[in-house]
């Protein structure tokens, strides 16, 4: 009821910060327990840009991001918690890159300014997607992610 749910979240900015905390926290547990399975570092990219996409229109999980998002330019409680997160899932952006390139699968002289790139691009047409914009559905989404990806972290012949 209302009154249980004021009662325990005195605030909204409350509620969403506990509900957006609780969705990444599953979220990370699910990403630590796939990612960590997988060798390859290319398929190792290629799983976190699965887990990352909304699952089509309407995503719940990238419905209540569009939440914080919007909160975050008001609220500077939610902006560091945007911040927070948001850093926190480029980090493990990150360390799948540098993981790459460690094995010689990827080649990028700044493997967190590759990560900002990349979730710069999963967060847009992530966006899209949950909109239902016409003409993107999640394969194309992963299939643009993808090949992004490869352009920018493809090694080159020197």
């Amino acid at each position: 009821s209302p009154g249980h749910v004021t009662y325990y979240f005195p605030s909204k900015t409350d509620l969403l910060i506990r509900a957006i905390r609780r969705s990444e926290e599953a979220l990370s547990t699910v990403v630590a327990e796939e990612v960590r399975r997988v060798r390859d570092p290319w398929k190792r990219l290629e799983k976190l840009i699965d887990l990352s996409a909304p699952s089509g229109p309407g995503d719940q999980g990238w419905v209540l991001w569009f939440e914080v998002r919007s909160n975050a330019a008001i609220d500077p409680d939610i902006a560091l918690v945007h911040d927070e997160l948001d850093g926190q899932w480029r980090a493990i952006l990150s360390d799948a890159i540098r993981y790459g390139c460690e094995r010689g699968a990827f080649e990028t002289d700044d493997p967190d300014e590759a990560a900002r790139l990349l979730s710069a691009l999963i967060d847009g047409l992530s966006i899209q997607l949950t909109l239902g914009s016409p003409g993107l559905n999640r394969t194309d989404l992963l299939r643009l992610c993808r090949a992004a990806a490869r352009a920018h972290l493809q090694l080159t012949t020197r």
